[in-house]
């Protein structure tokens, strides 16, 4: 989900698996980089690294097409880290990495 504060996004993930009884899964945070950083405080649980990858591809979709849709330059500088519960950065999404290179025409 995506949400302003101070007037500036702040990114929480909300595509976790539901979880019942005591199993423990990993848990992550995910921190937006844009001009300045914004913290993931709060984190989320994820039954893998594999899928908070996947998370995070869609959180930066969206915030890529909240640009778009509102007429606003997409900065491809922009990325998300995801850090572990240890505080080891596991994955670095830049928004640039959501993109391929246009091949030229022929």
């Amino acid at each position: 989900m995506l949400s302003k504060l101070n007037g500036q996004l702040a990114v929480r993930l909300d595509y976790s698996i539901p979880t019942s009884g005591a199993r423990s899964l990993p848990h992550y945070f995910t921190h937006f980089y844009n001009s300045e950083l914004l913290c993931d405080r709060d984190g989320q649980d994820f039954p893998s690294l594999r899928q908070a990858k996947e998370a995070a591809r869609r959180t930066a979709s969206e915030l890529i097409a909240e640009h778009i849709v509102e007429g606003t330059k997409v900065n491809l500088g922009h990325r998300l880290d995801v850090m572990d519960e240890t505080g080891q950065i596991v994955f670095v999404l830049r928004f640039a990495d959501l993109f391929e290179p246009a091949t030229p025409p022929t």
